[in-house]
């Protein structure tokens, strides 16, 4: 989650997005239950300057981040 933040911050969203993905992958429910992934995601929903990719959309919706 670190890494995902770091990239999101920098403004590297499309790695910030396999960090993420990658986490789903590998632990779903961890991956839900995590302060520290939505605010990631709503970082990414900010500075977002095209429209979202389908990736982006889904995994908003999955952790619930509005944006």
């Amino acid at each position: 989650m670190d890494v995902a933040r770091a990239h999101a911050r920098t403004g590297d969203l499309t790695a910030a997005m396999d960090e993420l993905t990658g986490v789903r992958r590998a632990s779903p429910q961890w991956l839900q239950h995590q302060h520290v992934a939505a605010e990631t995601m709503q970082e990414i929903l900010k500075k977002r300057k095209r429209t979202l990719t389908a990736e982006m959309r889904d995994m908003a919706s999955y952790l619930g981040v509005v944006g």
